[in-house]
């Protein structure tokens, strides 16, 4: 960990990147219904950055929840403000889905 212009950031040389490319995630579009969904293993990458375990993490435009399962993942706890019903259901029977550890 490191401060940056009084940033606190964590994580190592495997989380942090400048810019990321990845495949278009067709399968996870399809399969959650999201025309937007992100990577799982970007997300998880932000959260290792900018948190330590234990820490709460805010979600203003949940989606399909893909924050939600970072942190459940990695032992961060989560809050998720969805404003669209099917997409709040979504996320949540992902969520649910996660082995809490």
């Amino acid at each position: 960990m490191h401060v940056r212009g009084g940033v606190k950031l964590y994580g190592d040389c495997h989380t942090k990147r400048k810019w990321y490319a990845s495949n278009l995630n067709v399968a996870d579009k399809k399969l959650y219904g999201h025309p937007t969904i992100k990577p799982l293993q970007i997300i998880q990458n932000f959260v290792v950055n900018s948190s330590v375990e234990g820490d709460t993490v805010l979600d203003c435009f949940m989606g399909s929840g893909t924050t939600g399962v970072a942190c459940r993942n990695l032992n961060r706890n989560f809050i998720g403000i969805e404003i669209d019903p099917k997409y709040f259901e979504i996320a949540q029977k992902r969520l649910e889905e996660v082995t809490l550890f």
